[in-house]
């Protein structure tokens, strides 16, 4: 990652942090949906790591408000916490003393120090995969674990960077892609993080494991299904992580799903235990949002707006 990149990513980051859509510290809802994802997957890693030492110290990479920290006070099984992001905010949060602003890319610690790495919610916004992961396997100790809870792109990323490919030229304006509101909303959102629509291209597609020059022809094949072109974006990302966490050698000790269906601002947090897939991506690909949402109620009788899958997934340093 160049100097430039960097760069890029932390406006980024300083300008989602801002986001009441998609950031805990503006909205309560996504605050607590936050919360409950970190106690099942917390829950999960316990279940599955029957080898864990009694008082294991953990990494939390991209780890925002620091959310976990708390999780892994609680009960008989507590932990020394360590968190990391590469932005300044959580340092101003209360309690987070334990949180020190770094790279996941170029983690300042010494090789074989922890016994657990967790990226909650953080995959997603790291552009340069291979070597996140290269770096998170260092700093585990060897029959440490990788816990991986993973729920890929957002919509507004999605809406975001087709306005950017079209403003630089690389695609045409196609109908059913972006509406006025997702036009003004991304172009508001560029000026006010001082991002050119080039940087933000030169940074957000390499999660996805393809080179944008080959994101038209992605884009052109899905003729303006909005909701079709996101679910292609959302398997290249969980294939590519699958293929890097496969190339590092890391065996899997457990694969799970938790469930969050979204009504109105109120969010349902259902865990859903093992899971027999063998990767990531085939836990993700084989999960049908249309069978997740029949069915579903809140407690006042009305259907949920969305669902999406959190993927979990455990990893173990041989």
């Amino acid at each position: 990652m160049t100097i430039e990149h960097e760069k890029t990513i932390k406006k980024l980051f300083a300008q989602t942090s801002q986001r009441k859509d998609c950031s805990g510290y503006h909205n309560p809802e996504i605050a607590a949906r936050q919360a409950e994802i970190n106690r099942i997957t917390w829950d999960f890693y316990k279940n599955i790591a029957s080898s864990r030492p009694v008082t294991p110290s953990v990494l939390d990479l991209c780890c925002g408000p620091a959310g976990l920290q708390a999780i892994t006070k609680k009960g008989p099984f507590p932990a020394r916490y360590t968190g990391v992001d590469i932005a300044i905010r959580p340092l101003r949060e209360k309690n987070n003393h334990n949180v020190i602003v770094a790279s996941a890319l170029q983690l300042p610690f010494a090789s074989e120090q922890f016994d657990a790495v967790f990226a909650i919610m953080a995959l997603h916004s790291l552009y340069n995969l291979p070597t996140a992961i290269k770096e998170a396997v260092r700093v585990i100790k060897p029959g440490g674990h990788l816990i991986i809870a993973e729920n890929g792109l957002r919509m507004w990323n999605l809406s975001l960077m087709l306005h950017c490919l079209k403003e630089e030229g690389l695609i045409s304006p196609a109908k059913g892609f972006l509406r006025k509101k997702q036009i003004r909303d991304s172009a508001g959102f560029l000026a006010r993080s001082g991002i050119t629509p080039h940087s933000y291209l030169n940074v957000v597609p390499l999660f996805l494991g393809v080179d944008v020059n080959s994101l038209p022809e992605i884009i052109a094949s899905h003729q303006g299904n909005y909701w079709q072109l996101f679910q292609k974006i959302q398997k290249l990302h969980f294939r590519n992580l699958s293929s890097i966490i496969k190339s590092a050698g890391l065996g899997i000790t457990g694969i799970g799903k938790i469930a969050v269906f979204k009504y109105n601002q109120e969010y349902k947090v259902n865990p859903m235990g093992r899971s027999t897939e063998t990767s990531l991506a085939n836990a993700y690909e084989n999960d049908s949002p249309r069978d997740r949402l029949k069915g579903e109620k809140s407690k006042n009788g009305h259907g949920p707006k969305s669902y999406f899958p959190v993927i979990l997934g455990t990893f173990l340093k041989i």
